[in-house]
Formats: C-alpha cells, structure tokens, sequence
C-alpha cells in the first residue's frame, strides 16, 4: 500500500517557497531522504522508522550497514512526491519568468526557457524561482572505517542522485560533509554530486565573558584560508566549486566555562549579530 505524504499546513512547502520568492530569497533544499538529527527522527515519519523489515540508511547495526532495497524504494516514493514540487521552484528551469513591460513593470508573457532570457536580456526577463542547489542525505561519512562491512557509500548517494533528477531536478547537486573528510566530492567515485558541501565550526567563540568578547578577525581570515587550501587538495570538483559551508557553526548557546548569567542566550545573539553584519 502507497504511503501518504501531508505536505500541507505547518508542512506547506508550496506555501514556503512562494514567500520565499516574494522576499527574494535563494534556497538550498534539503529533501533528504535524511535531513539532520535536529529533525524528529531524522526527518523520517514514524511509520517508517516502525517497519523492522527496512533498514533505515542501510543501517543493520550499529556501525554495520548492509544495503537495502525496500529502503531505497521508499526513497524513490519520497522523492517522486517532494522532487517535482521543488522543481516547480528551481531558478534554472522556472517556467514563470515573465518579460517586463518597458516603462511599466508589469508581466507582459511568459517564456518556457525563462533562464536563458533571463541572461539574454537582463532586465527585461524577471525569474520567479527561489531554489539554486538541492542537498542529497546529509552527514554521510565516505568511508569504510564508519562500518563492519564493505558498504558502497557512493552507490547510495548516486542513486538517490539519480532519483532527484528522473523526477526533475535541475538545480546543482550536493551532500553535507560531517566533516573536512572529501566524502562524495564532485567527479571522484562517481557520485553523482554537481558541488562539494561541508559542516564546519570555523572558529570557537571565546568561553568567558561572551558578552564583552568577539572573535579575533585575523584567527577566523586565517581558519577560511586554511580550510579553502584543504578543500582545494580533495581535487575533482572540490578543486574550482565555490566553498560551500553547508552548515557554519560557531558554539553554543551555554559553551564550557562560559559566564554566561541569566541573559547569556541575548548576549549571545548579539555576538553573532555583530559578526554576521559586521557592525560595531
């Protein structure tokens, strides 16, 4: 029996991406099938998780993986749902990019190959997409030191690659890094992925006094600079993709040894204000 996929209300995703447009935002979607473990369940429904006969992840045991096909066609049930309402919002093929009326601003028409008019004649060609990549799985170690059993990690990512695009993705591919380990970078071992993505805490915040306390400017130039020379020397596509922090981390709200105080959570927030806006 086909599962049902609620995408509606709190879990209105047209909804999302359309404000998402309006505001002019861009988006990185990150459809799974594993989101994050900051989601319940990882982002799986509990019905899933329930079936003992599917191997969530592949996951046999802890530290054992052993591929599993059902899991995989549930994947596919996901993503022929998910995918095409995602594409409907892809920059590169959004079908609702509209000629401007000179003088007025108003939509003339509309054009199938909205992009390619789009840069052609900027200005004159308004794009109404919002998404430019799209996340595969999520921090899903390359390696075979992470289990007991030969497990080809690269199948695994190519074929969840290969379901998001037969059900319409266009926009670049990429997975999230846990780490600085080059798993699933573009070109080696035949992945599937169009960029290379990672997690990353560039530099820790000071653990006294936060609210008096910033970071060193010269500490965090010199952390990106070695983090691009590594990433740099994964070589295939790693070797000229843009950098891409797929989750940029800098602590904790309640770091070790930290006074933080009663109103420690709003110091806190106007540390990384002040970071992320350069303001003084």
């Amino acid at each position: 029996m086909p599962a049902l996929h609620f995408i509606y209300a709190i879990r209105d995703i047209e909804y999302l991406l359309n404000l998402c447009e309006s505001l002019g935002l861009w988006v990185i979607a990150a459809p799974g099938p594993y989101v994050c473990a900051e989601s319940s369940g990882g982002g799986f429904p509990t019905w899933l998780i329930a079936k003992r006969g599917v191997r969530i992840r592949h996951q046999l045991a802890a530290f054992v993986k052993l591929y599993d096909a059902r899991f995989m066609a549930y994947c596919e049930e996901w993503f022929r749902h998910i995918i095409p309402l995602l594409a409907a919002h892809e920059l590169t093929t959004n079908v609702r990019a509209v000629l401007m009326r000179a003088g007025a601003g108003e939509p003339w028409l509309t054009a199938p190959d909205a992009p390619a008019y789009c840069l052609a004649f900027p200005g004159y060609w308004q794009p109404h997409g919002c998404i430019v990549a799209c996340q595969i799985e999520n921090e899903m170690l390359e390696s075979n030191v992470t289990t007991m059993l030969r497990f080809d990690f690269a199948r695994y990512i190519r074929e969840l690659a290969q379901m998001a695009r037969r059900h319409g993705c266009t926009v670049p591919l990429l997975h999230n890094d846990p780490m600085l380990s080059a798993s699933f970078v573009p070109g080696i071992g035949g992945n599937g992925m169009d960029l290379y993505a990672f997690d990353q805490y560039i530099t820790h915040p000071p653990v006294r006094n936060v609210g008096k306390s910033s970071w060193s400017q010269t500490e965090f130039a010199q952390a990106i600079d070695s983090i691009e020379r590594t990433v740099r020397g994964y070589g295939g596509g790693a070797t000229t993709g843009p950098i891409i922090v797929a989750e940029l981390q800098g602590g904790w709200f309640n770091p070790v040894r930290a006074r933080m105080g009663g109103e420690g959570a709003v110091r806190w927030s106007a540390l990384l204000m002040r970071v992320a806006v350069c303001v003084d």
